[in-house]
């Protein structure tokens, strides 16, 4: 994807001689025209009462996503509605900054100037309205991700087609007053850092499994650290073998492809945050998913490309991390492997012993992401966090359990996941809490090992997370698990997410970052 240029200047709206200007409206009320204000009011006036007569001839009626585009002489009013005003929201602004992008690239234009942050927003229950930076932020983020499209693939020919039939937007001008340019180019610029960090874990994630191995997203990481200037460790086959990671090596053993754990950190030279200091994200990789000898069925096992979400996202959010530059120290790390059936495939029945020292007994190898996890999880706590989270498309009971908009939060410190779930409602990326405890322990207690790697039939995402609790020394650092398989790709029902990978996680690592320097 191209990289937009995101700035903001003063009365650029009103200033704009020809081109395109994307004008916030509100959803019809009772079928009537809702009252024009502020930017509407003046835009209105400025492109001589046009506004109003789209809505009032029924050209346009504001609902969510909508655009339309109203001309006086030079000048194109790009309408786009944001629904009903009492429900508009920041994921409003994300899917109207993605709707004006891509009317835009139909009308031809390279640029574009928005008023779409110039709305203000109701403040929720328990929550305060969002200032105009972070309604800048989010609006820029749909802008950017509005032009994304993974086309890496495609021949010569279908892409140089592509760009001939298709204009390019290569930047959005935020029309500001004088006094709020600079809140406004610092959110759109935030907003712009994440959305690129989105799109790259987007095209990690697309990319397919005879690309996207292992040691290739291992080659991405380091890429990413060199560019960020961010510290980074690969550890390859013996030095996994050294760190006796049974799970990691055991799952890796059915493919040629050898296993890969990344490590990557970002530390500032001040440390602000509070309460917490030191951050780890840790994300399973899986780069293909055949189910190993407990084979998946055919239909749709070309997605299972997409079970490396979670570490495709951890290494994309280290480089908005690295850009943001955020008063926190993070540790970011990854586990990569394939898990093919094979002559050297691990088995049903087979007894691996993690690096923890816990043995497991294996029922079931497509359920391989707790285990590289497990190792995974042990392995970042030499580095003595303050908090871990986790990110995987672990189970597909998460998608029966809780269907597409909602990805599961599973850990045991209320303080952490109360947190987490007030971010999830603000960022856009929508989480909701799932139950742990002794009775799903019990569930996967062992018979001829400490634990087993499947529960019984019911609450699998639950006896999943309750897996990965046993790597947790949880009287030293916080851990939450976010189990991400029903949001980690779709089938592009969003306007800012096409089909494909949706780049889940990213948003939510930043946000949490940010929770812990401003309270937001």
């Amino acid at each position: 994807m191209a990289k937009m240029k995101v700035e903001a200047k003063a009365d650029a709206a009103k200033k704009t001689k020809d081109g395109v200007v994307a004008v916030p409206l509100f959803a019809k009320e009772k079928g009537k025209t809702p009252k024009l204000e502020g930017v509407q009011k003046t835009m209105d006036d400025a492109s001589e009462g046009r506004i109003k007569a789209a809505y009032d001839d029924g050209a346009f009626t504001g609902s969510k996503g909508e655009t339309h585009v109203v001309r006086l002489r030079d000048v194109r009013f790009l309408l786009v509605g944001l629904g009903e005003r009492k429900k508009v929201d920041l994921e409003a602004l994300r899917q109207a900054g993605a709707a004006a992008t891509k009317r835009t690239r139909k009308l031809e234009a390279k640029r574009y100037v928005s008023l779409l942050h110039a709305v203000e927003l109701e403040a929720k229950e328990g929550e305060t309205a969002p200032d105009v930076s972070e309604r800048a932020e989010a609006v820029a983020f749909g802008c950017v991700l509005g032009a994304y499209k993974f086309d890496r693939f495609f021949s010569k020919e279908k892409k140089e087609k592509d760009e001939k039939d298709e204009t390019e937007v290569e930047a959005v001008v935020f029309s500001t007053t004088g006094a709020e340019t600079k809140a406004v180019a610092k959110g759109a610029d935030r907003g712009r850092i994440i959305a690129e960090a989105t799109a790259l874990c987007r095209d990690f994630a697309n990319s397919p499994p005879n690309v996207a191995t292992p040691r290739w997203m291992a080659d991405q990481a380091r890429r990413v650290a060199r560019e960020g200037g961010l510290r980074i460790k690969v550890l390859g086959k013996p030095e996994i073998t050294r760190h006796k990671m049974g799970g990691l090596l055991g799952v890796s053993q059915g493919s040629t492809e050898p296993p890969r754990l990344v490590l990557m950190e970002y530390k500032p030279r001040k440390v602000s945050a509070k309460p917490w200091k030191k951050i780890a994200f840790v994300g399973k990789g899986i780069t293909f998913d055949s189910g190993g000898i407990s084979i998946k069925p055919s239909p749709s096992m070309d997605e299972m490309k997409f079970d490396k979400c979670g570490g495709c996202a951890v290494v994309a959010a280290m480089q908005a991390i690295a850009a943001l530059k955020p008063e926190v120290h993070v540790i970011g790390v990854a586990a990569f492997s394939e898990n093919l059936p094979s002559g050297k495939a691990y088995k049903p029945g087979d007894i691996l012993r993690m690096a923890s020292g816990k043995t497991v007994e294996v029922l079931n190898t497509d359920a391989e992401g707790r285990l590289i996890l497990g190792d995974a999880l042990w392995y970042v706590q030499r580095e003595k966090p303050d908090v871990i989270i986790d990110f995987a498309t672990l189970t597909g009971a998460i998608d029966i359990a809780l269907g597409k908009p909602y990805s599961g939060l599973m850990g045991s410190d209320d303080e952490l996941i109360d947190r987490l779930y007030e971010i999830g409602k603000r960022s856009g990326e929508k989480l909701w809490r799932m139950p742990l405890g002794d009775e799903y322990q019990e569930m996967i207690k062992g018979t001829y090992a400490d634990i087993k790697n499947i529960g019984g039939r019911g609450g699998g995402a639950l006896t999943a997370g309750q897996f990965l609790r046993n790597f947790i020394e949880e009287d030293k650092v916080k851990w939450a698990h976010l189990d991400i398989a029903a949001t980690a790709w779709g089938d592009g029902d969003n306007p800012y997410t096409p089909k494909g990978a949706t780049g889940v996680g990213v948003r939510t690592m930043v946000s949490f970052l940010d929770s812990l320097l401003d309270g937001r």
